[in-house]
């Protein structure tokens, strides 16, 4: 929907307008910018809402790692987000700029918060005051710390000094007189891929605390460090439990990367209880939990942190004190088996229940045993258990969420009810509640996630991919659910169906992977973008608490809006795209299409955007005529697509941009460091041509972004994503060299040290100089002058430093949108003043469309039209009645310079005569119009 055009609305309106205002003769030019209206969502699937349902779970894992990794190591550096975070200050940032009076000659421009106000993010800290159940904190994994006042009405964000925005677990000190100090850990390890594992986009920095309730944080300082060897089990916190009993110290026990720590201390120092602290040896996963009589239980996976099976502290221990720990793994344990989750029952200590992903065992790889504490140190007879793993959810359905399923350990969570030990709620993909612990089959309820079965449709307000549970502290029945869509709450978790309220109204989280805005009709705000997990969604307010409208659901990927809002494109992971407009949509992919990204690429040809490049693993592929793919279909299609260029056996196209002036330049990147450069892409066979190979260029790394001078195309600069390297290059020769203009965004100037991953690179032309942009994943900066490797970055403060994937500019009026991955979108308009059209190339006639007086007029049954263009380009060709309402489509794809007339023979679209009168025939090409009246006569 984009919410301000559609491609039949905008032609008839324009159309109508036109003949009303000149009534006669032909009207040509740009479409008005008033003309902008809803987009329809009709054909546009909503998609599976988790990372894995029915494609390959460890995607995304891979798709970070291939584009973050050193390329010297194949891994991230040590503790990276932490080092670049603390680098990222010493750059100098706008307000600096601003309070040395402004080094950018034109006025300074200010950032607006677009939101998604109804939308949250993936949540894994959650927590309630137990004073004050209308006290609620919530941390997203990449959008830090937040609080509310209201029980979730409203949200402000909490600072952190010096901090991590990657929240995974949060706990309050329930002590009497102690209750204001909380701890929340950072970090979150997704995926069981080597790859994925040792490179995730979250590594933390340890464990922070709060003395004031919530409202402030700090870092413990033991549990950070800046060196770039693994020595830092805290760079991944799972859970931290604190000693509700022991009223003379302050016991913390945290499970981490490798390990479960302990500190009498508050954090303010730490001993190893359990496992290793190397980079090869220790549990990959852990989990620490206590009882209410202060007994802690903890587990530890069966393999490390090569993903190797180790018998090292692997399985479930209880400690009464944290210190002298018992394994008490029950007989009939699988051998192998990822992450454990643990939940004690709050009315009955000696109950626990312990849910695990177990590949090969259990329901569809998950098992769930109670265990119940009798005597001694729980071990052997000292403690029963009973294997429930049967009577997990395993339902006969239509799609893939029919199964418990965590998404290979992704979403995993468990709760007792806090008044009765046997009623168990647990969370994957979709939520559920026993009201008898699962010790039968078929004893659940599904409460949240998708709705049933046989549906990818969401649960009424609640969304999949569960992480955290978290009941009132006061009311029993309330319960609080944090999950991949945000906070939710329910009244009644105990109902025979529950009913979930969303509490996302201003908690800032959403993880935006796309921006796209119109690139063509000035004054335009409306933005869309793709967001992991939340789909894709569009605004057309620049008021931070107007609601976002969905679009679609998944994982959103690329999106792009027409020139004039006419026409929008989204997709989801994997390459599955969808065209829409205002009455319907299709899906348009290649049908040939394969070894697709998880985030992949496309883009609009930048003169003419009914001409698309798309990506798809080594190829790149051109559609010529993206209006001429028949709507409503649900598979890929061969309907005007073909590869124009390839990249090589085992490499994939990982950017796209084309040029204005002159028209029909393609560049394209790859994983391997490849740029490459095709003229005349928009017809025929194109040959590409490597302007990379040789040059200085960093080599197996990821070309994330290109942006191309939409006033010369031999003008463009790059990024490359990976740590390590160097980030930014400019050519101003079409790629026959290239200058490193990385600068200040680089440690050291070989591109080692702590400077931060460079997603994306733009310019935005102005008369005096140009602005030039880079988003980083530690915000977003930009500078007026390349000086080489002495090129000053400024970072814009106000957006802070969120991992910014992508921003979208429109240089006609200097419309800059920007698109967070954990804070949302911001968008700005810079005062520039357009340098002059270069003149086009004499080879290049410039485009124009005129519809001819028709014969005969008035007519019937038929007359002949005559369309004139000045070159060949696509038309489409409409008659519209006075109303507005469009009646039939005459020409509909490329039109030469000496095609023949078009022909109406006075039939609507229905095929039925139309009446007697005055009707419109419009003719559009890209930005292009052209209208004339005809009059038929019966």
């Amino acid at each position: 929907m984009l919410q301000k055009s559609l491609a039949v609305t905008l032609v008839i309106g324009v159309a109508v307008c036109m003949f009303i205002l000149t009534q006669s003769g032909e009207v040509q030019g740009r479409r008005p910018s008033w003309s902008h209206h809803f987009i329809s969502k009709k054909d546009i699937p909503k998609g599976p809402a988790s990372i894995g349902a029915g494609e390959d779970l460890q995607a995304r894992d891979r798709y970070e790692w291939l584009r973050l990794r050193d390329p010297a190591t194949g891994s991230l550096p040590a503790a990276i987000r932490e080092r670049e975070l603390v680098f990222s200050r010493k750059h100098p940032t706008s307000m600096d700029r601003l309070r040395k009076g402004g080094t950018y000659s034109r006025a300074e421009y200010t950032w607006t918060f677009r939101g998604p106000v109804n939308i949250g993010g993936r949540t894994r800290a959650l927590g309630v005051d137990i004073n004050n159940p209308l006290t609620l904190l919530a941390g997203g994994v990449s959008g830090g710390m937040w609080g509310s006042l209201n029980g979730g009405t409203s949200w402000q964000k909490r600072p952190v000094a010096d901090g991590s925005q990657s929240a995974t677990c949060l706990v309050q000190d329930r002590r009497p007189g102690r209750t204001s100090r909380w701890y929340y850990g950072t970090g979150e390890l997704r995926g069981n891929s080597a790859s994925g594992g040792g490179g995730s986009l979250y590594r933390g920095d340890g464990i922070y605390t709060s003395t004031d309730n919530g409202t402030s944080w700090t870092k413990l300082a033991t549990t950070s460090t800046d060196s770039v060897e693994f020595d830092q089990a805290f760079d991944y916190v799972w859970n931290i439990a604190l000693s509700p009993t022991d009223t003379s110290r302050d016991v913390v026990v945290a499970a981490t990367i490798g390990t479960i720590q302990r500190s009498t201390d508050g954090g303010l120092s730490w001993t190893i209880a359990m496992g290793t602290l190397t980079n090869d040896a220790g549990p990959r996963y852990t989990d620490v939990t206590v009882s209410p009589s202060g007994v802690f239980y903890a587990t530890c996976s069966s393999r490390d942190m090569r993903l190797q099976l180790t018998a090292q502290d692997n399985g479930i221990w209880r400690s009464p004190d944290g210190i002298t720990w018992t394994n008490i793994t029950p007989i009939g344990w699988p051998s192998d088996y990822s992450r454990i989750v643990s939940a004690v029952s709050p009315s009955n200590a000696n109950i626990v229940y312990f849910l695990a992903e177990t590949p090969g065992f259990g329901t569809n790889g998950h098992s769930l045993w109670k265990y119940t504490y009798v005597s001694g140190n729980g071990a052997g007879p000292g403690g029963l258990w009973e294997n429930r793993s049967a009577n997990l959810p395993d339902e006969d359905g239509k799609t893939g969420n029919a199964k418990f399923d965590s998404q290979i350990s992704y979403n995993l969570v468990a709760a007792v009810h806090p008044l009765d030990p046997n009623v168990l709620f647990i969370g994957g993909v979709n939520l559920y509640r026993s009201n008898n612990a699962f010790a039968t089959a078929g004893s659940y309820v599904r409460i949240g996630g998708y709705f049933n079965k046989d549906t990818y449709a969401r649960y009424p307000n609640n969304h999949p991919d569960h992480h955290a549970l978290v009941p009132d502290p006061v009311n029993p029945l309330v319960m609080y659910n944090g999950n991949d869509g945000g906070v939710f709450k329910t009244v009644n978790c105990l109902a025979d169906s529950v009913l979930w309220t969303p509490l996302n109204n201003g908690y800032y989280t959403t993880q935006f992977y796309s921006v796209a805005t119109d690139p063509g009709t000035l004054g335009d705000v409306t933005v869309m973008g793709g967001m992991q997990d939340n789909g894709t969604w569009i605004s057309s307010s620049q008021n931070e608490f107007a609601p976002w409208e969905e679009v679609s659901g998944g994982d959103g990927g690329f999106c792009a809006i027409g020139s004039g809002g006419n026409v929008g494109y989204i997709s989801f992971y994997g390459g599955t795209t969808y065209r829409f407009t205002n009455t319907t949509g299709g899906r348009i992919d290649p049908s040939g299409g394969n070894n697709y990204l998880f985030i992949s690429p496309y883009t609009l040809d930048a003169v003419d955007d009914n001409i698309m490049y798309f990506a798809a693993g080594q190829s790149v592929w051109r559609n010529s005529n993206l209006s001429g793919i028949p709507m409503g279909s649900t598979n890929p299609t061969s309907v005007n697509w073909s590869i124009i260029a390839n990249a090589g056996p085992g490499v994939s196209v990982t950017a796209l941009a084309t040029s204005t002036h002159p028209a029909n330049v393609l560049y394209f990147g790859t994983t391997l460091g490849g740029i490459f450069r095709v003229a005349g892409a928009n017809a025929g066979t194109p040959i590409s041509a490597n302007v990379s190979s040789g040059k200085g260029m960093p080599t197996s790394a990821y070309v994330s972004s290109i942006a191309v001078d939409p006033y010369d195309a031999n003008k463009v600069l790059v990024a490359f994503s990976n740590y390590s390297i160097q980030s930014v290059f400019q050519t101003s020769d079409g790629g026959g060299s290239w200058q490193n203009v990385s600068g200040n965004l680089e440690e050291f100037p070989n591109g080692s040290g702590n400077g931060p991953s460079v997603r994306w690179v733009a310019m935005l032309p102005d008369t005096e100089k140009y602005y030039y942009f880079a988003a980083t994943s530690t915000g977003l900066y930009a500078t007026r002058d390349f000086a080489g490797t002495s090129t000053v970055w400024t970072r814009e403060s106000s957006l802070g430093t969120a991992v910014v994937d992508m921003l979208s500019i429109r240089s006609v009026d200097g419309f800059v949108t920007v698109g967070t991955h954990g804070s949302g979108v911001f968008s700005a308009f810079i005062n520039v003043v357009a340098p002059p059209e270069p003149p086009a190339p004499p080879s290049e006639v410039p485009a124009t469309i005129a519809v001819s007086p028709n014969y005969p007029n008035p007519f019937n049954p038929g007359t002949s039209i005559l369309i004139k263009v000045s070159r060949p380009m696509p038309v489409r060709a409409l008659i519209v009645d006075l109303a507005g309402r469009e009646i039939a489509t005459i020409y509909d794809g490329t039109m030469t310079v000496d095609a023949p007339a078009v022909t109406w023979d006075g039939r609507d679209s229905r095929g039925v005569h139309v009446a007697s009168g005055v009707y419109i025939v419009v003719a559009q090409s890209a930005n292009r119009q052209s209208a004339r009246k005809i009059m038929v006569l019966r």
